[in-house]
């Protein structure tokens, strides 16, 4: 009998992740000078703000999405073990093996590939993220953060365009260059840069994107929406030669790639944990155009107002998924 964690359980992740990020917002907004400092707490909120956003937003978020689609009681702890790493390092180091493990052991039977392995990898990267955290507190650990963040959404898209794989080579140039991301840590910067560059071309050429987005409605949205992060993941691998401030290459990959990657798949995966039916409307592009729009401003200089605009895009994709929930 297949076991699902309890509905009520799927809330408290959310409220947390949620909470989470309005603090982590709050952080960003204070560290753009988009508003006034707030003593103390103020300051330990834009110092905090990669911190709740990567590990207590995200890290919860997707633990949260990972435990609902695996069939066992003992994952049901891992979004909670996640979020309580954002506070204490080491707790989020157990989450991330466990999640890691049970990746591994039910991913193994249900379904192996190289989809699996770039999930299983980016465990092990967040787990070293928060060990990093523990050891040395500071910029270092964001870098295995990253990775869990490109190898998750790899293995996703990997995940869900296996079936459309028809050529041979296609799984294995995916290994190929999945072996690749995972020496990036090791490496050098023009390697890292390199590296990122072919993934965003993999993804453009070979990910379903290309393919629904000449379909009408909920697939068009999600292929552009797709493509769109693909794109900006392109320019934060080519930051370094097109003179991007320090801001813009850090959003590219942030809010470029990784929020375009939850716009495009919110949809389809907040219905599946929440528990309600969704209609499409045009509604689900003002949050795209918002972000997109205030990275253009980032890019221009303007910092205050695209931090402003970034975070009326992220609090307006709830509010549309709101207006198109139907009760089932």
């Amino acid at each position: 009998m297949l076991r699902t964690m309890p509905q009520r359980l799927r809330l408290l992740y959310i409220l947390l992740a949620g909470v989470t990020l309005l603090l982590g917002l709050t952080g960003a907004l204070l560290k753009a000078g988009a508003l006034l400092e707030g003593g103390r707490v103020g300051g330990w909120l834009a110092l905090r703000h990669p911190h709740l956003m990567l590990l207590g937003f995200l890290g919860t978020l997707i633990g949260l999405e990972r435990a609902v689609a695996l069939p066992s009681r003992v994952v049901y702890a891992v979004p909670l073990l996640l979020w309580a790493g954002m506070w204490w390092p080491p707790a989020g180091g157990v989450g991330a093996l466990l999640y890691a493990g049970a990746m591994t052991y039910y991913g193994r039977r249900l379904t192996p590939g190289p989809h699996l392995w770039a999930m299983v990898a980016g465990g092990l990267f967040l787990g070293w993220a928060y060990v990093a955290d523990t050891i040395s507190p500071g910029i270092r650990w964001v870098i295995p953060a990253k990775l869990f963040l490109l190898l998750t959404i790899f293995g996703e898209r990997l995940e869900l365009g296996r079936i459309t794989m028809r050529r041979r080579w296609e799984p294995r140039l995916a290994m190929v260059l999945l072996f690749g991301l995972l020496l990036m840590p090791f490496a050098g910067n023009a390697y890292t840069q390199v590296m990122t560059a072919l993934a965003a071309l993999w993804l453009g050429v070979f990910d379903t994107a290309r393919r629904i987005v000449r379909r009408p409605g909920l697939p068009r949205f999600i292929g552009i929406t797709l493509l769109i992060g693909y794109a900006w993941l392109g320019l934060h691998a080519l930051a370094p030669f097109i003179r991007m401030p320090h801001d813009m290459a850090l959003h590219s990959f942030f809010l470029g790639f990784v929020f375009m990657m939850i716009y495009a798949h919110a949809p389809l995966i907040f219905p599946t944990i929440v528990g309600f039916r969704l209609r499409f409307g045009n509604g689900f592009y003002l949050p795209v155009a918002l972000m997109n729009l205030s990275l253009l401003l980032r890019w221009g200089g303007l910092l205050r107002e695209g931090a402003l605009l970034s975070v009326a895009a992220v609090l307006l994709l709830p509010v549309v998924m709101f207006f198109y929930a139907e009760r089932r």
